[in-house]
């Protein structure tokens, strides 16, 4: 059973309001513990907060450092990571999400990434939101993570550069290929680490995806507000039965193309597919002056919406794109081998209405027809047979 959650965002989110609506959830206490003493920083304190905001009830967290230096390098925060006691999925997730960071902030400052020096995302606390908020999604058991639009304010900020704008350019920069909305609300309601966390722990955007609720969490921020409650809900359970489906926006990228070799189109398409484009098609279209021409169509993550766009203009002769986001439904799946008398084959899984359907891997079981000097279709049968011994696994 696939177990998702769903964040639901009211105002905005900070890390501390994050593993608040884990804590909330069910993450124990204890475990909180266990992880900053792994992280190696004996001088560092977590203490979990019940707190109300509006009158609702949730938690949040404090983090409370001896002798912190006011600001850390990238590779000083990897040092940190790389040398705790952390498990080695949790450390490497943490790395990639500040070098991540670093290199927004090297775009931002025009400086080698190597040598940003992170102020307020450099703190411990920022370090302890994210490790902790990996761990906990950990331990609840998510397969997944959801989340609706992101909620943006507007405002002003004090930094360590001095006055900026909300949303921070770091938060901006962070949220690029997310949907947003607009609140009619002043001030800083989500914060860099709260943008960090949001894209890169976040599978997709969209509705709540159907789910057999198990339960939810509240994280409540310290900032207060007499317009609305500064809370985040986290809704944890098993991807309802019988569904078997996930939800999420994509990118859909189209070009027009009527000049251009068709082998550099067939190479463009290969290196769009292998920087990893989810499909891209070509569609036969009578261009301008009775030409003959091509609309060269890529689906990709909302993520990948840029390098993607910019590799098309690139390896192609199209002039302009059009990119558009979509909201896709797509069947949960997976890959298992299972031996033939041919040889190994893959076959790829995937779950409707509670079934389990199987499908080989068609380059597989070329390979292997051609290697044994069979019909295909002979080692297809063989494989689809053994996957159905099997089962999905």
């Amino acid at each position: 059973m696939t177990r998702v959650a769903y964040l639901d965002l009211w105002t905005g989110l900070s890390g501390d309001m994050m593993v608040g609506a884990i804590l909330d959830a069910g993450w124990s206490e204890e475990e909180v513990r266990t992880a900053i003493e792994a992280v190696g920083m004996p001088e560092v304190f977590v203490t979990v907060e019940s707190r109300r905001s509006r009158g609702l009830a949730g938690k949040g967290i404090r983090v409370e450092a001896r002798d912190e230096p006011p600001e850390r390098s990238f590779d000083e925060v990897r040092r940190i990571l790389e040398g705790s006691q952390l498990e080695p999925a949790v450390r490497s997730r943490a790395v990639e999400m500040f070098r991540r960071l670093a290199e927004v902030e090297g775009r931002l400052h025009g400086v080698d990434p190597r040598r940003v020096h992170f102020h307020e995302l450099g703190a411990i606390d920022s370090i302890a939101d994210v490790v902790l908020a990996i761990v906990g999604l950990r331990a609840l058991g998510v397969d997944r993570l959801h989340c609706g639009e992101v909620p943006l304010s507007r405002g002003e900020v004090t930094t360590a550069h001095g006055q900026l704008p909300v949303p921070a350019p770091a938060t901006l920069r962070l949220l690029e290929g997310l949907p947003i909305r607009w609140l009619p609300m002043e001030g800083e309601w989500l914060t860099p680490t709260g943008a960090l966390i949001l894209s890169s722990l976040v599978d997709s955007y969209g509705p709540p995806p159907p789910m057999r609720l198990d339960r939810v969490g509240i994280g409540v921020g310290t900032r207060p507000s007499e317009e609305r409650a500064n809370i985040v809900r986290l809704l944890v359970g098993d991807l309802a039965s019988g569904e078997g489906e996930l939800v999420g926006w994509i990118s859909v990228i189209e070009a027009n193309i009527d000049d251009q070799d068709p082998r550099l189109e067939a190479e463009a398409v290969s290196r769009l597919e292998a920087a990893g484009a989810l499909e891209v098609f070509r569609t036969d279209a009578w261009m301008k002056k009775g030409r003959r021409g091509t609309v060269l169509t890529v689906l990709c993550r909302p993520e990948l919406e840029d390098s993607l766009g910019t590799l098309l203009l690139r390896e192609t002769t199209t002039l302009g794109l059009r990119i558009r986001r979509e909201f896709r439904r797509e069947l949960e799946r997976w890959t298992r081998p299972v031996d033939t008398p041919f040889g190994t084959v893959r076959i790829k899984w995937s779950r409707i209405a509670g079934l389990a359907r199987p499908m080989a891997e068609f380059e597989d079981v070329r390979l292997r027809s051609c290697a044994a000097g069979v019909p295909a279709w002979l080692v297809e049968r063989a494989a689809l047979r053994a996957a159905e011994e099997h089962g999905p696994g």
